[in-house]
């Protein structure tokens, strides 16, 4: 799904680079900057897909922004398929079981990263990046691991944490990895 979008909005792509910002425009959807929703939710899609509502003061941090942004971008594709046709009469997208709401979460989550990281490019980085770590993180595996995912933090604009989940998400690095260098309180 992500390569649709992503060969769809080509233009809106520099090399390790998704401009996902252009991208929503391009589809009308407009982020709308509330105070004071963090406290429940980082950002979400409300009942119009038309916009995405975002805790304001991620904006001051864009790494952050841009997933949250991607992620509820990915939540209107997933629940009212935006890029392809008009929204059937019937449907229903915020009405669901906690259940299938937990699936759609992950999806979105899982989504938005293959979306601002895509596989191939992704992948080649990060082995450049470990290849070639400064002698002093060369020591550790778990130093090499958190290099590359601070020095792709410059590459995509995305915080380390998810970088680390897309290298996980990518069997780049194991489960443990990811919990031990990066987080095992956040699973995404």
């Amino acid at each position: 799904m992500a390569d649709i979008v992503l060969d769809r909005y080509s233009k809106r792509c520099n090399g390790p680079f998704v401009n996902i910002e252009a991208i929503i425009e391009d589809c009308g959807i407009t982020p709308i900057p509330r105070r004071g929703i963090r406290k429940l939710v980082n950002g979400y899609a409300p009942k119009d897909p038309r916009f995405i509502v975002i805790d304001e003061t991620y904006a001051a941090y864009p790494p952050m922004y841009r997933a949250i942004l991607a992620e509820e971008f990915c939540h209107i594709y997933l629940e009212y398929d935006l890029l392809n046709s008009e929204l059937p009469s019937d449907a229903h997208p915020h009405v669901m079981t906690f259940q299938q709401y937990k699936i759609i979460e992950g999806d979105a989550q899982y989504l938005s990263r293959a979306l601002l990281m895509p596989k191939r490019e992704f992948a080649k980085r990060w082995e450049v990046h470990f290849n070639s770590a400064p002698e002093d993180k060369r020591h550790s595996a778990d130093m090499r691991l958190i290099y590359c995912a601070e020095v792709l933090e410059n590459e995509f604009r995305l915080w380390p944490l998810l970088i680390a989940y897309r290298a996980r998400d990518l069997k780049i690095i194991s489960e443990d990895e990811c919990s031990t260098c990066f987080s095992s309180r956040i699973r995404m």
